[in-house]
C-alpha cells in the first residue's frame, strides 16, 4: 500500500508548533518546579534572621527556644494547656491540615487533613475537647486528642471577618461569615440562630456591640433591643477591627486604628467595660500581637512593634516591665509575618516570631 506523502513544510510547521507548545508549557511550569524543589530541599533550612532576648530582662528567664517549621508563620494558633494547634497550608509534597504540636518539645502529636476544606483553614479556637477551624466553605471541629473530625458545617462560600467566637459560658459558637452571623452549638455544630451582620461588630453574651455613624461604637440589649450605651469619645476604622479579647467576663480588650483628642492618629489598645461602655484605660502604641493573659494575676504580655515584650497590669493599663528582643526591626523582604504571645496552663509565656520561625518559652523569675 502506498503511503501518502506529507509536504516537508507541513512537517516543519507541525514540529515547530509542537516545540512552541512544549516551550510554553515548560515556561508555565517553571514556578511550580522551583517551588517544589525549594520545599523539598530547602524548606527546613534555618532562617537567616535569629531573634535573641536581651539579657537586661529583670523578671523573665528563657525556659526554651527553638526553630520550628510546624507552626503557620502568618496565622495565630490556638493554645490549650501546653499544646499548640495550628493550620499548615497545602503544598506540592504535603496536604493541608491542622497540626497538634507539643509546645515544649516541638513534637508533632498529630496532623489531620480532615479538619479543613479544600481551601484550608484561616482561624482556630479550642472548645473543651474540640479544636474548631474555619475554612473557605464552612467550619469544622476535630478531636484535640487525635484530629478526628467530629462535625462540619457548610455555610457557603464567603469570608470569615473575624476569628470564631465562643460565648462567655462556651455554650454558643459565633461565626461572622459573609454577610451573616451564624450561631452554632460548639459540641455538635447544630444551627441555633442566623442573623444579618449589618453594623454589628461583636456580640458578648446578650450585649450587641455595633458601629454607628460609620465611626463610633454603641451597644444594645440583644433581647429587648434597647440601647445600653453609645460612645462618642473615639473614632475608629472598622476595617482595622481586630479580634477583641475578653477579660474578667465584663471587659473587652480592643485593638483599633483610632485617634483621641490627646493623641491624634495613633493606633491604640484599650480596655473597656462592654456593659457600661466606659473605658478603663487606653495605650496609644502600636502592637503586633494580642495579649497573653495570666488571668488570676490580672497581668498581660503583648509584643510592641519595636519588638519589646510589654508586661501590663490589665486592671489599670500600667506598664510593669519591658523586655527587648533583637534585632529590633522588621524583615527586609517586606513579607508580613505573624507574631503571637500566649500563656500556657503553667503560666509559660510563649512568644513566636513568624519571620525566624522561633518559639520562645519564658517564665517569670
Amino acid at each position: 500500500m502506498l503511503m501518502k506523502k506529507i509536504p516537508i513544510n507541513k512537517i516543519l510547521k507541525t514540529r515547530a508548533g509542537m516545540l512552541t507548545t512544549i516551550i510554553f508549557l515548560l515556561f508555565l511550569a517553571v514556578p511550580f518546579i522551583y517551588s517544589f524543589i525549594h520545599e523539598l530541599f530547602f524548606a527546613n533550612e534555618r532562617p537567616i534572621l535569629v531573634w535573641k532576648m536581651q539579657s537586661s530582662s529583670n523578671h523573665l528567664i528563657v525556659q526554651y527556644v527553638y526553630t520550628t517549621n510546624k507552626i503557620n508563620q502568618y496565622i495565630p494558633p490556638a493554645i490549650k494547656n501546653e499544646t499548640i494547634f495550628t493550620y499548615i497550608p497545602p503544598s506540592f509534597i504535603s496536604r493541608n491540615g491542622v497540626v497538634s504540636l507539643d509546645a515544649i518539645t516541638d513534637t508533632l502529636n498529630w496532623q489531620s487533613a480532615g479538619c479543613t476544606d479544600i481551601d484550608g483553614g484561616s482561624d482556630l479556637i479550642v472548645h473543651e475537647q474540640e479544636v474548631i477551624v474555619t475554612g473557605a466553605l464552612g467550619i469544622y471541629a476535630c478531636k484535640i486528642s487525635d484530629g478526628t473530625r467530629i462535625w462540619s458545617k457548610q455555610l457557603g462560600y464567603g469570608h470569615v471577618s473575624v476569628v470564631p467566637q465562643l460565648d462567655v459560658n462556651s455554650s454558643i459558637l459565633r461565626v461572622y461569615y459573609g454577610e451573616s452571623i451564624f450561631e452554632l452549638d460548639p459540641a455538635s455544630g447544630d444551627m441555633i440562630n442566623k442573623q444579618p451582620i449589618d453594623n454589628i461588630l461583636w456580640i458578648v453574651n446578650q450585649v450587641v456591640i455595633y458601629q454607628y455613624s460609620d465611626k463610633y461604637m454603641g451597644a444594645k440589649d440583644r433581647v429587648t433591643g434597647l440601647t445600653k450605651w453609645e460612645n462618642h469619645d473615639k473614632v475608629f476604622s472598622v476595617s482595622e477591627w481586630r479580634k477583641p479579647q475578653l477579660y474578667d467576663n465584663q471587659s473587652l480588650i480592643v485593638f483599633m486604628s483610632a485617634y483621641v483628642t490627646v493623641t491624634p492618629f495613633g493606633r491604640e489598645v484599650c480596655l473597656f467595660n462592654y456593659i457600661t461602655g466606659n473605658y478603663a484605660w487606653c495605650r496609644p502604641e502600636k502592637y503586633i500581637s494580642h495579649f497573653g493573659i495570666i488571668e488570676k494575676e490580672g497581668i498581660g504580655y503583648i509584643l510592641r512593634d519595636d519588638f519589646v515584650l510589654v508586661k501590663v497590669n490589665l486592671r489599670t493599663g500600667e506598664v510593669l516591665d519591658e523586655t527587648s528582643f533583637s534585632p529590633n526591626h522588621l524583615p527586609e523582604n517586606g513579607q508580613q509575618y505573624g507574631y503571637f504571645v500566649e500563656v500556657t496552663r503553667d503560666n509559660t509565656i510563649l512568644v513566636y516570631f513568624g519571620d525566624s520561625q522561633q518559639l520562645f518559652g519564658l517564665k517569670e523569675k
